[in-house]
């Protein structure tokens, strides 16, 4: 069998149909993607200008709070259970040997080393309630014990969180 039968016996004529397909089409999105070049590197050009701008721009540091003026001295009290409250204690001899402002690492390598149980949730719920905040002043990254808060424990579970209550 030769000729034109051949080929369509062999479903050429299909295949044939499918490569002009697929060269035209990619002719058109080459045509479609050299007419719009321009427009394609100058979109880059503009995204990498606000990258570039983004990463050298300083970010903005907020300042803290003056503290309020007032007659009576405020303090903050802090609600802890039982549990928090011996925690706390555990803590508070460890990083008393450590001395302020303290790494968070070594007070767990510590607290880990003495045994007490689950030291990193221990560590994150006091400092989630403000009892061990970040040093700001001293050293970034390092933490300190907050002062002039007014540590309460709580015998059940409805205690609110936080309480200010003016000293007389």
């Amino acid at each position: 069998m030769y000729g034109l039968k051949a080929i369509q016996e062999a479903h050429g004529w299909t295949i044939t149909f499918l490569g002009v397909s697929v060269v035209f089409s990619a002719l058109a999105f080459l045509s479609l993607f050299v007419a719009n070049l321009s427009r394609i590197l100058n979109f880059l050009d503009v995204a990498k200008r606000s990258i570039l701008e983004r990463l050298k721009s300083k970010p903005e540091v907020l300042q803290e709070a003056p503290a309020p003026q007032g007659n009576g001295h405020r303090e903050v009290r802090i609600w802890l259970s039982p549990h928090d409250h011996e925690m706390m204690r555990y803590f508070e001899l460890i990083t008393q040997k450590l001395g302020e402002p303290f790494s968070l690492e070594e007070v767990l390598e510590k607290a880990q080393d003495r045994g007490i149980p689950r030291p990193h949730s221990a560590l994150y719920n006091l400092i989630k309630k403000g009892v061990i905040v970040e040093c700001r002043d001293k050293a970034m990254g390092y933490y300190c014990w907050k002062r002039g808060i007014d540590i309460a424990v709580s015998s059940d579970d409805k205690s609110p969180e936080r309480e200010v209550a003016a000293e007389d």
